[in-house]
C-alpha cells in the first residue's frame, strides 16, 4: 500500500489515514496535547511525531506517560533523529518506535499491540480487584469475611484507646437451626438462608458502621456513633431480633431461624 512520509501536512494526512479505523484526536504541538491527555482516561494510544515547535516528540511522551499513564506511546522519528528516540525508549518512555517512512500496515499493527496492551492492564486491574475483594469478602453472602471484620474492628479499637474515635458497640448473632435446615432440606436451602438473613441485616441496619459474617451461622456487626445510647442499642439489637424472627418464605418452603 501507500507510504506516509514527512510532509507539510502529515499531521492531516495521518488523521486521516487512521481515522479509517479509530477516533482520532489532534493537536499541532507537544504543549496543545498534553491538557488533552489530562482530561479523562478516554486516550487509548499516544502517536507524536519527534520532530515538533517546542518540545520534541520523547519530550513530550515522557510528561504524557504521567497525564496518561495507561495510554500506549508510539513515537515516529526520521534517521536524524535515532539517537534521541532509542534514548526515550530505554528509558521507557514509549511502547513503539517508528522510522519514517511507515508502511500503513506497521502503523497499524503498532496501534493494535498498544491497544492490547491496554486491554491486558485493564483486564490485571479486574483481576487485582477481583482478589481482593475475595480476601476481605465472605463468598456467599458478600459481608466482611471473618479476617477482613477482625482489622477494622482491630483498627477500631485502637483509635478508640488513642482517644480519635467514638465509641464502639459489638453485635453477635447466631442462627441456632442452621443445622436442621441443613439437614432437612439440604446445603443448597442452608445457603440461600444464609444469603437472606445477610441481605436482610444490610437492608435494615444502616446504623452499623460494618457488618461481617463471623462463622458459618454467625453474623456480627460494629456500631460506631459519637455518643453510643445504650437505650438506642439495645432497642437496635431487639429490632434485629425481630426483623431475624419473622419466616423466610420460597415458592416451596418456609423456615424460620
Amino acid at each position: 500500500g501507500e507510504t506516509l512520509v514527512d510532509e507539510p501536512h502529515v499531521l492531516e494526512a495521518l488523521a486521516l489515514h487512521i481515522g479509517r479505523r479509530y477516533d482520532v484526536v489532534t493537536a499541532t504541538s507537544g504543549a496543545a496535547a498534553l491538557p488533552l491527555l489530562g482530561q479523562d482516561d478516554s486516550i487509548a494510544v499516544v502517536l507524536s511525531d519527534m520532530r515538533m515547535p517546542v518540545m520534541d516528540g520523547a519530550t513530550f511522551l515522557a510528561r504524557a506517560r504521567h497525564s496518561a499513564p495507561r495510554a500506549g506511546r508510539i513515537l515516529l522519528t526520521g534517521q536524524a533523529d535515532m539517537q534521541s528516540a532509542i534514548v526515550a525508549v530505554n528509558e521507557g518512555q514509549i511502547l513503539r518506535l517508528l522510522t519514517k517512512p511507515c508502511p500503513p500496515a506497521q502503523l497499524h499493527a503498532a496501534i493494535e499491540a498498544a491497544l492490547d496492551q491496554r486491554r491486558q492492564s485493564a483486564d490485571n486491574t479486574g483481576l487485582r480487584r477481583t482478589l481482593a475483594a475475595q480476601l476481605n469478602q465472605d463468598t456467599l453472602t458478600g459481608l466482611l469475611n471473618r479476617h477482613r471484620f477482625n482489622e477494622v474492628l482491630q483498627s477500631a479499637c485502637a483509635e478508640l484507646g488513642a482517644g480519635a474515635a467514638p465509641a464502639l458497640a459489638l453485635l453477635h448473632v447466631s442462627l441456632q437451626n442452621l443445622p436442621d435446615i441443613n439437614a432437612s432440606q439440604g446445603h443448597a436451602a442452608g445457603d440461600r438462608v444464609l444469603q437472606a438473613v445477610a441481605n436482610r441485616v444490610v437492608e435494615h441496619c444502616h446504623w452499623a458502621r460494618c457488618i461481617g459474617r463471623w462463622a458459618d451461622a454467625e453474623f456480627v456487626l460494629l456500631v460506631q456513633q459519637p455518643q453510643l445510647d445504650e437505650v438506642e442499642l439495645l432497642g437496635n439489637a431487639d429490632a434485629l431480633l425481630a426483623l431475624l424472627s419473622e419466616p423466610l418464605r420460597s415458592e416451596s418452603f418456609t423456615l424460620s431461624v
